[in-house]
């Protein structure tokens, strides 16, 4: 875990980031990364540092079902695999 959590982060969910263990369901870990990316956009070496996971991992375990099932967008939508991409919860 990074020493700290960012300040601007709910109660709420910096203990739900700090509870999660390595082998979380999937699906705590996508409604973790829900709730980071509707506060702002995080990118996949972000959300990883965040989680204490791989960014590859992060990327085809997480983010990838999540955009499929369109509950995340893309910040660069024209072009999925810029190096500055980052993920936003849909609206």
């Amino acid at each position: 875990m990074p020493e700290g959590l960012p300040a601007y982060l709910p109660t709420k969910l910096a203990e739900a980031i700090r509870n999660l263990g390595q082998r979380s369901p999937p699906g705590q870990v996508q409604q973790v990364i829900t709730e980071l990316c509707s506060i702002r956009a995080y990118t996949a070496d972000e959300l990883a540092v965040l989680l204490r996971r791989n960014k590859k991992w992060v990327f085809r375990s997480y983010l990838s079902p999540l955009l499929r099932a369109g509950i995340l967008e893309y910040t660069i939508a024209k072009n999925p695999r810029h190096p500055m991409q980052a993920y936003r919860t849909k609206k």
